[in-house]
């Protein structure tokens, strides 16, 4: 596990999300004295440094119009929440969005929307009305929107109560990015510019990106009201998209798909002439005919601030932007380790004495169980939760477009943080997993989906036939293509230790971060179908002894025989440990892999073995290793462990009676050839 980050002051934990901030007196909402107020608003580090050496208890303000932000803001004080009711209960709820609850502990919010660009001839307003189609007219008191001056956001401490503003944890800007306003939110939020003598607002020559919906679909509200018909309005919509509409910088046309203005057309076709139209717009999907622009890396600013913190889910194992991958061989528990990870973020409970950094919604897709075993090993490891959603066997064909597009109508819908897919074998389809090529198409679809929805993904794969005999084969133990090791941001490798109910984690792989030390797991059941629970029991003491027997039995074939000296020498420029080399060497003697011809002298007499996978008849003895280069995992029922039972049995041969060793000898050919997967 990392060391803790540091702790970061009020105004450099608001300033982190990368928005324009000012520092606030302490418990106050007030900027200090000799401030521009909003208009000091800013991202550059340096001042925020400054700022943060000044006024190091300081409250967190964020400038609204210099972030681009419209701010739904909801004072229960002022009936806000009543007026919230009515709003969601005529229109329906609001996008999920970035949300602040204010510290003052009666349910006041700020939700931070994107500030669309106005029609010309329109403003917005500071509330908002409910207008029935009589013309009656109903207040919305306690909601204030807000697109200019700052706003008090966390970790801040509220001047009443002086508890802090939060972020909620499910719609927190680490989360999820600021969402567009539906066009019913946007017409309530908007208003005509008064002193044009009542004449209609003149059209734009252009309308540019960012402002496309919003003229369209006031440009419909006129013509209905002028009593114009569904496919009339789509008629003359359509002409104004295609020559009007341009991209951003007004260079080049960029309309909208014509099955996007159609659907504005019928929305306010529904509507009757001559009323005032509140419409929600269709959900806003990728637009296939915006082409996306790439974006280079700002190094200089960089440079000057730091590297952004990884967003972890568990810290050091799995972060928020992860594409990562589980290998193992059968009944090592790489299901029951990605299901209780499962329930572990999407609830908050801790996963092997780690809290989760933020809890996330859960899509776990099994393709390989049928619905009877995948919901016995889901209720075996947590309740069901609302964070959680499980299928099996559904056809979420990675490979195939029709898949893709299953899948992502389910992202859309359910707006998961992580992602579970077991397994690749089943997922990947027919792509070809010795292919590099097809294998990097799919993993090219899942980076596409991380990108687009902002989520975690994390695959569940088979092991090779073969095991590995040094710590550098690790990586090589999975099955298929080396993509499967290139690819993912996180690679972990998973092996029964033969230790009864224990499991042992390592990370074969962690980009951008350390890898997190091994953790040995106990496996507790209450019964045949009882609950589980993995118990983190601590650092596994076999990890040094498992490395040093593997490098002892390679460095003494390479040299025949070698003196005790010559072997702590060079163990320990492997940095080994010498209690771990006297142990292994204790043991590869007591298995007859080593001996002694004279005084401190020692040679090696057989050959090293895999040493990784062992079959278990039973699949609830299973133990696990994710293996990282900084050790290897014991043989399969191989090394007497502390406590251990006393008869476990090696099933190339012996007794219950024997005890277990480490055994590195030959595998016989049914071994090479039994395939684990």
């Amino acid at each position: 596990m990392s060391a803790p980050a540091k702790v970061r002051s009020h105004l450099q934990e608001g300033a982190a999300l990368g928005w324009p901030v000012i520092p606030l007196v302490p418990r106050t909402k007030i900027p200090f004295d000799g401030s521009g107020g909003c208009r000091d608003a800013t991202t550059n580090q340096a001042q925020i440094d400054k700022w943060d050496q000044d006024h190091p208890d300081c409250n967190v303000g964020l400038g609204i119009q210099p972030s681009g932000f419209l701010i739904w803001d909801i004072d229960p004080r002022n009936g806000g929440a009543e007026s919230q009711a009515r709003v969601e209960e005529r229109f329906g709820p609001l996008p999920e969005t970035p949300m602040s609850h204010t510290g003052r502990g009666d349910g006041g919010t700020h939700r931070l929307f994107n500030r669309p660009e106005l029609p010309e001839g329109y403003r917005f307003k500071s509330s908002i009305e409910i207008i029935d189609d009589d013309g009656t007219r109903h207040p919305c008191p306690g909601i204030d929107i807000k697109t200019d001056g700052y706003i008090v956001i966390p970790p801040s401490i509220h001047p009443d109560s002086g508890q802090p503003y939060q972020w909620d944890i499910e719609w927190s800007p680490f989360r999820i990015p600021p969402a567009d306003l539906p066009a019913w939110a946007l017409s309530l939020v908007m208003e005509k510019i008064s002193g044009n003598g009542g004449r209609p607002a003149e059209l734009p020559e252009l309308i540019p990106e960012g402002a496309r919906d919003t003229t369209l679909t006031s440009v419909a509200g006129s013509l209905r009201n002028a009593g114009l018909t569904a496919d009339e309005m789509d008629a003359a919509l359509q002409v104004m998209n295609a020559k009007r509409c341009v991209t951003k910088d007004r260079s080049a046309p960029l309309p909208l798909p014509e099955k996007r203005v159609r659907g504005i057309a019928e929305s306010i076709g529904r509507k009757e002439a001559g009323k005032l139209v509140i419409v929600e717009a269709p959900d806003k999907k990728p637009d296939p005919a915006q082409a996306r622009r790439p974006v280079p890396l700002d190094l200089a600013s960089i440079r000057k601030n730091g590297l952004p913190p990884i967003p972890w889910l568990i810290e050091g194992w799995i972060a928020t932007d992860d594409i990562g991958l589980i290998a193992g061989g059968a009944y090592s528990g790489k299901s029951t380790t990605a299901y209780d990870l499962a329930h572990a973020v999407s609830s908050g409970r801790q996963w092997l004495g780690m809290k989760p950094q933020c809890i996330v919604r859960v899509m776990l897709i099994d393709e390989e169980q049928g619905s009877r075993e995948t919901a016995r090993l889901a209720l075996r490891l947590g309740d069901p939760n609302d964070n959680l959603r499980i299928f099996s066997c559904q056809g979420f064909r990675l490979d195939a477009p029709e898949g893709i597009a299953l899948l992502e109508q389910e992202i859309a819908d359910f707006k998961p943080g992580l992602i579970i897919i077991d397994s690749v074998q089943q997922a990947f389809g027919a792509a070809d997993e010795k292919d590099a090529t097809e294998v990097g198409l799919v993993y090219h679809e899942l980076f596409r989906l991380r990108e687009a929805y902002g989520l975690a993904i994390l695959l569940i794969h088979h092991k090779r036939k073969s095991s590995a005999t040094s710590i550098g084969e690790l990586i090589e133990m999975i099955r298929g293509s080396t993509a499967h090791s290139t690819q993912p941001s996180a690679v972990f490798y998973q092996t029964r230790s033969g230790q009864g109910r224990s499991v042992d984690l390592f990370c074969v792989k962690r980009r951008g971060a350390e890898q997190p030390p091994a953790i040995r797991v106990g496996i507790e059941t209450e019964c045949a179908d009882g609950m589980i629970r993995l118990v983190n029991l601590g650092t596994p003491k076999v990890a040094d002894e498992s490395k040093a027997a593997v490098w002892l039995a390679q460095y003494l074939a390479s040299c025949s025989e070698a003196q005790w000296k010559d072997i702590l020498a060079a163990g320990r420029e492997q940095h080994l440990k010498e209690r771990a080399i006297r142990t292994a060497l204790h043991k590869l003697e007591k298995a007859g892999q080593i001996d002694k011809p004279s005084r401190g002298v020692y040679r090696f007499v057989q050959t090293p073995v895999p040493i990784d996978e062992l079959p278990d008849e039973d699949p609830d003895a299973w133990s696990v290793s994710l293996t990282c280069p900084e050790g290897v995992p014991m043989a399969s029922r191989s090394v007497p462990i502390d406590g251990a039972p006393g008869g476990l049995m090696d099933t190339r041969g012996g007794t219950s009676e024997s005890p277990a060793v480490l055994d590195l000898g030959v595998p016989t050919s049914s071994q090479r050839d039994r395939n684990d997967d």
